[in-house]
């Protein structure tokens, strides 16, 4: 995959960590092309600014070039510009017949798509992220692209590629979470699966708000442990997570799955209490119950809030399911979270 110069490092993915990043969403892109029929192969010379070749069921031959970016609109026309004649260049070369397609995993500005509209690129396609998550729209593929964004798509217009991608899976992967729900055993038997269950949960409905999604931390002490910790999205927009950042002053967010037979008590609410620093930006957590809360553990988290400042969600099973469910009706799920949160700032007692 491509990366940029000097001048391009606000836009273009160039640090170590991102290296990792953009290889992951070049492999993705890679699979998208495949699962749409394409024979892939990589590139033929890896002197070019290709990252494979694609040939479609008519033996029309594709060379693909990748270019991540760390923000969504990419503003760079003149390297954009740069970095299309040698890809077109290198098609000319290679195979007259082959024809040169960039993927750009952001949104050109308007100077872009202007500068590309007035060069002599008519050969070439430019396909944009929009038309990578039209592709994967409702697919197994669709929450680890998005998760792997380095921004948020928040109200973004997904729109069908000028190259026939995609397939069809609907919305098996939600099903499935909301089948092995309803098949996971409570209590210590199914605590395993009831974590992994969750995980896969959170990441279907709030993939385009979060990342990181590291498992299973203990704390220096070995005296605790949660199960998950995510962090929120620099650009997310308009829901629970952006109030989460810009109010609590959490850039992270720990949660705890408790799969117990009974309601969960105030102990446990507690334990999760110590997780949050509000100094470290950790001072949200969000706990999923199989089984609902007694009344002392409701009382504990407005303690915290009250007191501390801290956040502590509590969530059921219930929830999980309705939100999952909001997404087969393809309605938006942060809302839900968002009237959660509402419910327990405007019930708290002095």
């Amino acid at each position: 995959m491509e990366s940029g110069s000097n001048n391009d490092r606000d836009t273009v993915i160039s640090s170590p960590d991102f290296s990792t990043t953009a290889m992951r969403l070049e492999d993705m892109v890679r699979d998208v092309f495949y699962r749409s029929g394409y024979e892939i192969a990589p590139a033929r010379d890896r002197k070019m600014p290709v990252d494979f070749e694609a040939a479609s069921e008519s033996s029309t031959k594709y060379l693909i070039t990748i270019k991540a970016s760390t923000t969504l609109h990419y503003k760079k026309p003149s390297y954009l510009l740069r970095t299309l004649q040698l890809l077109k260049d290198s098609a000319d070369v290679k195979n007259r017949r082959a024809i040169p397609v960039l993927v750009l995993l952001a949104e050109m500005d308007d100077r872009c798509a202007q500068a590309i509209q007035k060069a002599d690129m008519d050969s070439l396609i430019v396909l944009d992220v929009s038309n990578i998550l039209h592709a994967t729209r409702g697919s197994s593929l669709w929450k680890d692209f998005v998760g792997a964004l380095p921004y948020s798509i928040s109200g973004m217009e997904l729109r069908e590629s000028e190259l026939p991608l995609g397939w069809l899976e609907h919305n098996a992967p939600i099903e499935s979470l909301l089948k092995r729900l309803d098949g996971c055993p409570p209590g210590k038997k199914g605590w395993m699966e009831f974590e992994d269950i969750c995980c896969n949960a959170l990441k279907c409905i709030f993939t385009d708000e979060l990342t990181l999604w590291k498992r299973q931390e203990r704390s220096n002490s070995e005296l605790y442990r949660f199960d998950l910790i995510c962090r929120i999205k620099d650009d997310v927009r308009d829901s629970a997570w952006r109030l989460f950042a810009t109010y609590f002053n959490s850039k992270y967010v720990v949660f705890e799955f408790k799969n117990y037979e009974t309601r969960v008590t105030q102990k446990e609410i507690y334990s999760t209490e110590k997780y949050l620093y509000r100094k470290a930006l950790r001072s949200v957590a969000i706990i999923i119950s199989r089984n609902g809360y007694d009344t002392h553990a409701i009382g504990a988290a407005k303690g915290c809030l009250r007191e501390a400042g801290k956040l502590i969600l509590l969530l059921t099973e219930r929830d999980i399911k309705d939100m999952l469910n909001l997404m087969i009706e393809e309605q938006d799920p942060s809302g839900y979270l968002l009237d959660k949160v509402d419910e327990l700032l405007i019930d708290l007692e002095k």
